[in-house]
């Protein structure tokens, strides 16, 4: 979250300056980025849960004697 929050951070000033867009144009290109990186990180985040619960599901039960 911390590279996407820079990369947003950084697009958005220099995209200013590099390109001539209008403001519609530039907020959808940072929308854009944002909804991309929301959604690459969420699919991550659901990857590794589901991989923690099938490590969990197949450990030997530790059940208290």
């Amino acid at each position: 979250m911390l590279i996407l929050g820079a990369l947003i951070v950084v697009v958005a000033l220099v995209l200013v300056r590099l390109v001539d867009l209008s403001d519609s144009t530039y907020s959808g290109v940072c929308a854009g980025l944002l909804g991309v990186g929301a959604l690459i990180l969420t699919v991550r985040g659901w990857r590794a849960t589901n991989r923690m619960l099938r490590e969990r599901q197949h450990e030997p039960s530790r059940e208290p004697r």
